[in-house]
């Protein structure tokens, strides 16, 4: 970082310290890339959730400090366009920012550039400051103080409701793994968005991407649970589309909503 400028290049995943905006930048991993050598979705997705923990731990609001005071961060709506994928060993930087507030809810909002300044993504989400002690929502314009918000958004998103599945076409069960836990301790937020692409037919994720991903969350799930990823398609041609629905098979809660538009 210097003079007001971030530049890309090593030392990889350097916070930039911007003002009220926060960037760090990323390489593609062999682990990252899809069959054809270009991101995958699930990869773009965590390098913004990162990004958005780099700035909640360097302002004094990440994870780990909220839990000490009984506090934490739960992501309830994630609304993601992507515009171009890049390739592996390609570097991006993800910058983020804190755009707000909508009720109850903390606005966090995104933008993804590749080495020459091209968009490559957009995003919005909106965020839970969960009181640990009862589960319930504490009010977060009375919690972050105000000179760290920068009242922009990447995308005009109000967060509708999301439609439900009614006739899926697809169902796959899957297991809640250890693996799939975070630092909450219930099932993190990508590992659902997984589930949901996985219940895509298969002519379609072998020849298209996801160009939007938009995920509403509604309930908690937790290491050992069993969950059924329901698919229904919504959009033919150019651009297919699908509604998506996670659910706990044991007690029938809707864990997850999801809608995806490919091309």
């Amino acid at each position: 970082y210097q003079a007001g400028r971030c530049f890309l290049g090593p030392p990889l995943r350097e916070e930039c310290p911007m003002d009220k905006k926060f960037a760090r930048e990323y390489q593609l991993h062999t682990y990252e890339i899809d069959w054809e050598g270009r991101a995958h979705p699930l990869a773009l997705l965590d390098f913004l959730m990162d990004a958005a923990a780099g700035q909640a731990a360097a302002t004094g609001f990440g994870v780990p400090e909220l839990i000490r005071k009984g506090l934490t961060w739960l992501l309830s709506r994630h609304h993601v366009r992507i515009f171009h994928y890049p390739g592996i060993w390609d570097r991006v930087r993800v910058t983020t920012w804190a755009s707000g507030f909508q009720r109850l809810f903390a606005l966090r909002d995104f933008e993804m550039h590749d080495e020459k300044g091209s968009l490559l993504a957009s995003a919005t989400s909106s965020w839970v400051l969960m009181n640990l002690r009862d589960r319930k929502p504490a009010n977060p314009a009375g919690f972050l103080p105000g000179h760290l918000l920068h009242e922009v958004r990447a995308m005009a998103e109000d967060f509708p409701p999301l439609p439900k599945v009614d006739r899926p076409d697809v169902e796959i069960a899957f297991r809640v793994r250890m693996r799939d836990v975070d630092f909450n301790r219930h099932v993190t937020n990508g590992v659902y968005i997984h589930w949901a692409l996985e219940a895509v037919p298969e002519d379609v994720l072998k020849s298209r991407r996801p160009k939007e991903i938009e995920v509403g969350f509604r309930a908690e799930a937790f290491y050992g649970d069993q969950v059924v990823s329901r698919t229904q398609r919504t959009g033919e041609g150019a651009a297919p589309a699908f509604v998506h629905q996670i659910v706990n098979i044991a007690t029938g809660t809707e864990l997850t909503r999801l809608r995806t538009v490919w091309e």
